[in-house]
Formats: C-alpha cells, structure tokens, sequence
C-alpha cells in the first residue's frame, strides 16, 4: 500500500481523539518557533504526516 493512498474509517470517537492529539502537536510546534540550528530542515504539516507509518506508535 502507498502511503499517499492511505485512508481508513474511523468512528466518530476515536476521531474526535486524534484530533485533539493532531491539534495538540500542532500548538506544541507553533509555541516552539522556528529553530535555529545549523542543521534544521524546512517542512510542512504534508511533510510531517507523510512520515507516519499507518499502524505504529512514536
């Protein structure tokens, strides 16, 4: 299976769920900033949701 083509059906509860941790993450990231370091890269939100891999936890 292709990751672009990814799609599952969810019930309204566990969605409701992921969307708090989605919004969670996302509040956690703008409080952060953009870094500075020498080594930091640019992304998008497609870039960070691209590199989930369906099934697993991090």
């Amino acid at each position: 299976m292709r990751r672009a083509d990814f799609s599952l059906r969810l019930e309204p509860e566990r969605l409701a769920r992921l969307q708090v941790r989605l919004k969670e993450l996302l509040d956690e990231l703008t409080a952060e900033g953009p870094s500075t370091a020498d080594d930091a890269v640019d992304v998008t939100l497609f870039t960070l949701l691209y590199g989930l891999r369906p099934g697993t936890e991090s």
